[in-house]
């Protein structure tokens, strides 16, 4: 997540973008992260997007599984949650408490400053391509 919203420094965040949020006021959104608080809220804050969200939780404040728990924890029901994520620990979370779930990127290899892969990131990819597709019973 921190990585994303680092990389609107060099980009300008769709307007669109902008207007969906701003027109989603109702729902109760959140970014919750394993990446330090401090960081979350100085980067958000930075890029104007701090606003759209009702709670930026980071590593110090609990895990994805916790955040999720606690934020909805007998508000909503099953299928009226959300997960918007890119690893297999936000699956997890949302699976553990019946959320939905939704990857808006597919993840490719990362190119290392040396020329050589991550593997890691792959292999992460692969399993959560594989749970989140298997086919509902």
């Amino acid at each position: 997540m921190a990585s994303l919203v680092r990389s609107l420094q060099t980009q300008n965040l769709s307007p669109n973008l902008r207007l969906s949020w701003a027109a989603n006021q109702k729902a109760d959104a959140m970014c919750i992260s394993q990446t330090p608080a401090e960081a979350l809220k100085r980067e958000w804050a930075e890029h104007g997007i701090d606003r759209y969200v009702k709670i930026i939780a980071g590593q110090e404040m609990g895990t994805k599984t916790e955040h999720l728990k606690f934020a909805a924890a007998g508000k909503y029901g099953p299928n009226k949650i959300l997960m918007i994520g890119d690893a297999l620990g936000d699956f997890k979370a949302a699976k553990s408490n019946n959320a939905l779930f939704f990857r808006p990127i597919l993840a490719t290899r990362r190119r290392r400053g040396n020329g050589s892969t991550r593997k890691g990131s792959t292999v992460s990819s692969r399993a959560l391509m594989q749970a989140t597709t298997k086919p509902r019973s």
